[in-house]
């Protein structure tokens, strides 16, 4: 005998499978395919992008460090300095006018005014300054490997020194209100500089600055 027909037998067929839209890779009736393409059977299924995600951003600029600064003064000439120039100068106009008319009754008033004050500004920029183990002064500079023993000199011992004790070949950097200063031996043997007088309002200060020497860091 042969078995009953399904459909001779009047029981209903079973529906067709539908496959799940927005499957892994899969696409509908007339849907897209997915970004990741079709995954395989048992593999991994690719992680979606998002549209969110930005790319890092570059990284911040490096600033150089500026110069290590142990010690920094300048050499401001004070308010009484500059009084005494200012009546020097009017003085020294005042002999010069004699009284005379034209142009010796102006001149010497307004040209040796401003000469002595011009002169005291551009002597006030002056400025001691140590910086990464260098010690500069107007007009010259040295490494502190190259200096010696160091000596703070009050106004009686820094009148001796630019006085009858000094060296013909002593290297000076100083102004005239700088009653105090730091005397500095010179350790290069190529220099024939016997030492620097460098003036200070504050001799201790530039003395222990000067006594530190930058320390050397072994190669690796």
């Amino acid at each position: 005998m042969t078995a009953p027909d399904d459909a001779a037998s009047g029981a209903p067929a079973p529906p067709p499978a539908v496959a799940p839209a927005g499957g892994a890779g899969g696409a509908g009736p007339g849907g897209p395919v997915g970004r990741g393409g079709p995954a395989e059977p048992g593999g991994p299924a690719e992680p979606a992008s998002h549209p969110d995600q930005r790319a890092p951003s570059a990284a911040a600029p490096v600033v150089a460090a500026g110069p290590a600064v142990t010690y920094s003064e300048r050499w401001t000439a004070p308010l009484r300095v500059w009084l005494a120039v200012l009546t020097v100068a009017l003085v020294a106009a005042a002999t010069i006018h004699a009284g005379a008319d034209g142009l010796r009754a102006v001149v010497p008033y307004l040209l040796l005014p401003l000469l002595g004050l011009a002169y005291l500004a551009r002597a006030s920029r002056g400025q001691v300054r140590i910086a990464d183990g260098v010690l500069s002064v107007p007009g010259a500079r040295i490494p502190l490997d190259q200096l010696g023993g160091v000596r703070e000199l009050d106004r009686e011992g820094t009148r001796r020194v630019r006085g009858p004790l000094a060296q013909p070949r002593a290297f000076v950097a100083t102004r005239a209100w700088l009653t105090s200063s730091v005397q500095v031996r010179v350790e290069d043997p190529d220099d024939d500089t016997p030492y620097w007088l460098v003036g200070t309002r504050h001799p201790d200060r530039l003395a222990a600055a000067l006594q530190e020497r930058p320390s050397s860091t072994p190669a690796p």
